[in-house]
């Protein structure tokens, strides 16, 4: 299973679809493991609030 972790800022008037061929286009969003996609909201969030 794949996980993205979009910024809500950038992507939130584009319509997202996922097929084999466009994940290309969003690796830079795409976190392996659940433990990656935690570490990266945690990062996120710690960034926002100093």
């Amino acid at each position: 299973m794949d996980n993205f972790l979009f910024p809500l800022a950038e992507m939130a008037n584009e319509r997202i679809s996922l097929t084999a061929t466009s994940q290309s286009r969003f690796a830079a969003y795409r976190c392996p493991t659940r433990d990656d996609v935690l570490r990266a909201v945690m990062t996120r969030v710690a960034a926002v609030s100093t």
